[in-house]
């Protein structure tokens, strides 16, 4: 029983120690810190090996081993999953010494870090290919440079992307990056209310002393103090590509290197110079200085070749300046950004993101600047005021909006046929714009005074109206179309156009039933089919049996539903043949006369049917149809 007892015992300890060995392989390369872990972060990367990773939990890491952080292997410090580890130096001292190569930061708040008596408040870094992402860097301050990351290494790598940097504070150069030797990106990265040795040193945002290459992206330079309020350039190999450069104190780009690109910002409103170049070979194309007159920009050192400006446009006449004008309605109206000297906006789109605000008297549209902005006035006459506002730029045109004058069109009526809807159409319209919601009067009378129409129709919004009438009479149509102008509009020539109205063209066919072999006192069904892809409409047929002795028999009246007629009952009284006709009659009773049926005799059951017109001038009145059988009866 005991040695049962130690067996169970000895199995327990075992899966213990086993399950604790297979914990420690999968948590292997990874430490995670909290804001309690003792020794904290500097700990952590004590217990790492090269290439793991010190994951940081929600919370604020301060006090001991929490700042003057020495990193001396290349290891990555990043916040947990949804986390924001909050690392507060607390003015003791910086947050990382970087010592090691391939140093990877991720999803840190930096802040309070001091660089007392020497460089960088957040970051000191000596190390090699130094990478800072998704971070925020804020209220850190250095007594001499890099106000929260000063790098010292020549020839390295050191990059920034998705990171905030805000109110650092360098008592020398570099406000929030002093970068001397490495080559340096920052990419959609922020820098807001940076200072750099109050308000005169170089880059109260970067300061770029040295390097082999340097290129700033897609990043935003706002409200940055110092000599050089956003950026400090004196390297070789340095490019600042879709920015926004705005507000700064100072100037907003300075440059002393050569070998500069500095294309598709937005640099607007620093308080000295836009761009300060004491530098050869620099390229300062394709920006937006905030004005479409470049003597104004703010731009030394450099006479761009070309640069963007705001356009406007009424009536297709463009404007870069104040102007009157006038015109008719319609007017389009066009908003859109260019080159000067191409006008195209075909890379504008490489501009960072910015609005300007369009108004149309009292009404405003804020847009992306960038993009395109269109409207038409359609209705409505006076006097306008279309203006862009954008940055620094204020055009507008004052526009005097007389009537329109309007084009009516009739489009070609084929094919009309009495009894079937016959539509008309046409379009109005203003300088090739469709008016929409007016009022056209259309006029249908035929030449011999039976139809006598007149309609208003309602133009749709591209200017097209129909009308659909059915014709009850064949000959001609004659069709006139106006407008009658009102308050925005002048009115419009009448237009007409003469149509042919046929009637439908069908012919009859008889059938008799019973057919074949008949005799004296079998009652036979007449019936008549009309033979065509038109339907009588309130027509009717009237049958005649004509007996071997000369005896008529007329049916009466026998509507047609659609294209067959109702029957005609009746009986064999006498032996020999019979004559059987039929005619067709509209519904006024109008019919042709049919010629003589005892010329018509044919074998029996042979059906013959021929149609015949009835002409006054050039017109055709009815068509009628008569069909003839001859039944032979033993």
């Amino acid at each position: 029983m005991i040695k049962k007892s130690n067996k169970i015992l000895g199995l327990m300890i075992l899966i213990g120690l086993m399950s604790l060995l297979y914990a420690t392989q999968a948590d292997e390369g990874t430490h995670t810190v909290t804001p309690d872990t003792a020794g904290g972060i500097q700990k952590a990367i004590g217990d790492a090996s090269d290439s793991d990773i010190i994951e940081l939990t929600e919370g604020t890491y301060n006090g001991t081993g929490n700042h003057d952080i020495i990193v001396n292997k290349p290891v990555t410090i990043k916040a947990a999953s949804n986390a924001n580890p909050i690392i507060n130096a607390e003015g003791q001292g910086r947050i990382f010494i970087i010592t090691s190569n391939n140093v990877k930061l991720d999803g840190l708040t930096i802040t309070g870090g001091l660089g007392n008596n020497n460089n960088g408040g957040g970051i000191y870094n000596t190390g090699a290919n130094l990478s800072v992402s998704n971070s925020s860097f804020i209220n850190d301050t250095s007594t001499d440079y890099g106000g929260a990351i000063y790098n010292n290494n020549e020839g390295v790598n050191f990059s920034v992307s998705n990171t905030r940097f805000i109110n650092n504070r360098a008592h020398d150069d570099g406000g929030a990056i002093e970068n001397y030797g490495a080559n340096l990106s920052v990419s959609n990265s922020s820098f807001i209310n940076n200072t750099a040795a109050g308000n005169v040193g170089y880059g109260g945002a970067i300061d770029v002393w040295a390097g082999v290459n340097v290129r700033v992206s897609n990043s935003s330079f706002i409200n940055n103090t110092g000599n050089t309020g956003a950026i400090y350039n004196k390297n070789f190999n340095f490019s600042v590509i879709g920015c926004d450069i705005v507000g700064n104190i100072g100037d907003g780009i300075r440059n002393s290197g050569g070998n500069v690109t500095i294309n598709y910002n937005r640099i607007v409103n620093n308080t000295n110079y836009g761009l300060n170049n004491a530098g050869a070979g620099i390229n300062a194309d394709c920006n937006w200085w905030g004005t479409n007159n470049i003597s104004n920009a703010g731009i030394i050192g450099v006479v761009p070749n070309s640069y963007f400006v705001i356009q406007l446009s009424a009536n297709d006449n463009y404007t870069r300046n104040n102007t009157t004008m006038s015109g008719s309605l319609p007017v389009p109206l066009t908003y859109n950004m260019v080159l000067n000297d191409t006008n195209s906006s075909e890379n504008n789109s490489e501009l960072p993101d910015f609005n300007t605000t369009i108004k149309l008297n009292d009404s405003i549209n804020v847009s992306n600047a960038k993009e395109p902005w269109s409207t038409t006035l359609k209705d409505n006459i006076g006097k306008y005021n279309f203006t862009a506002i954008c940055d620094n730029e204020n055009l507008n045109i004052n526009l005097t909006v007389g009537k329109g004058d309007t084009a009516l069109t009739l489009n070609t009526i084929q094919n009309a046929v009495v009894g079937q809807d016959t539509n008309i159409t046409g379009n109005l319209n203003s300088s090739n714009v469709g008016l929409s919601n007016k009022n056209v009067t259309v006029n249908i009378t035929n030449t011999l005074g039976q139809i006598n129409i007149s309609v208003n129709c309602t133009t749709n919004s591209t200017g097209g109206f129909n009308y659909s009438f059915t014709p009850s009479y064949a000959g001609e149509y004659n069709v006139t179309a106006n407008f009658d102008g009102d308050d925005d509009y002048n009115p419009s020539d009448i237009v007409n156009q003469t149509v042919t109205v046929d009637n439908p063209r069908y012919d009859l066919s008889l059938r008799n039933e019973p057919s074949g072999q008949v005799y004296v006192g079998t009652w036979i069904n007449s019936i008549a089919t009309a033979i065509g892809d038109t339907p009588l409409k309130d027509d009717y047929c009237i049958f005649k049996v004509t007996s071997p002795s000369g005896a008529i028999q007329p049916s009466g009246h026998k509507s047609f539903n659609g294209k067959v007629s109702d029957p005609y009952h009746w009986q064999l009284t006498e032996k020999g043949q019979y004559l059987v006709e039929v005619w067709a009659y509209d519904k006024d009773g109008n019919h042709v006369k049919v010629p003589d049926s005892t010329s018509k005799l044919f074998k029996p059951n042979v059906m013959k049917s021929f149609m015949e017109y009835s002409t006054s001038g050039d017109s055709i009145s009815k068509v009628q149809s008569n069909a003839l059988e001859v039944i032979n009866v033993e």
